[in-house]
């Protein structure tokens, strides 16, 4: 549908070229066939669907909807540059500009309708609810994220705790290694003066630990089991570290 001539400020100098053949009046969304004649696009596509073999109207040559093209940038100017009334000036609006510049006044006209007006605060209305609604949903998002966030917080404490006693733990088993290994490397080194020396210290040895193998065995397993019983407590109590995160 074109725009009514009697809403623009001159209509006696609009060219004949910028009025549709169809509602003969000026071009709104304007069209161009392969002939150059320029119609309204809705008017051209109410005209071709009511016919089995469209027409052109003016020429009455058959019309072919790849044949159908946006006009020159010459023709949108020309319509771009009328100037008219805002079409509220029937309500005592009295803003005169391009046609171009229109459809954004009328975003703004304080003179429309009262049925537009509604219309306008209906639909904002929407939007309004449509926004508190997804501001309800991203709170909800934000709040599960940051109970996230807090039990990622009580987690990383308890394994900086826990990293801390197994490197106590290590510390104090490398420790045990290195001191057997320099009393083992101190025997070695003192038997070596003499062959005999070394084997009677042997042979001395094998019959000491055979002696007392029962209570020498008995006294170092206690240590061992008590040792490594008191290391597995230490290892055991990191569950109350758990209790401390999440308090």
């Amino acid at each position: 549908m074109g725009t009514d001539p009697d809403l623009f400020v001159h209509p006696e100098r609009i060219s004949s070229q910028l009025i549709c053949p169809i509602c003969t009046q000026v071009l709104e969304n304007p069209v161009q066939t392969v002939n150059d004649h320029l119609y309204c696009e809705d008017e051209l596509i109410e005209w071709m669907s009511r016919h089995d073999i469209p027409l052109c109207p003016v020429t009455h040559e058959e019309l072919k909807p790849d044949d159908i093209r946006k006009p020159s940038r010459i023709i949108i100017n020309m319509l771009a540059e009328l100037e008219r009334y805002c079409p509220n000036k029937e309500n005592g609006c009295e803003w005169i500009g391009s046609n171009e510049q229109v459809n954004t006044h009328i975003k703004t006209c304080n003179k429309r309708s009262i049925i537009e007006l509604i219309n306008d605060i209906n639909i904002k209305d929407n939007k309004i609810t449509q926004l508190r609604q997804r501001l309800i949903h991203k709170d909800k998002h934000i709040h599960t994220l940051e109970i996230k966030n807090n039990d990622l917080m009580n987690e990383l404490v308890i394994v900086n705790k826990k990293l801390k006693v197994y490197d106590a733990f290590f510390e104090d088993t490398k420790q045990k290694i290195g001191s057997s290994s320099s009393i083992i490397s101190g025997s070695n080194g003192g038997s070596g003066g003499g062959s005999g020396n070394g084997r009677q210290y042997r042979e001395y040895d094998c019959k000491s630990s055979s002696s007392s193998g029962s209570s020498g065995s008995s006294v170092s397993g206690s240590d061992n089991k008590e040792s490594a019983l008191q290391r597995l407590l230490q290892l055991r109590e990191l569950g109350s570290f758990e209790d401390e995160g999440k308090s």
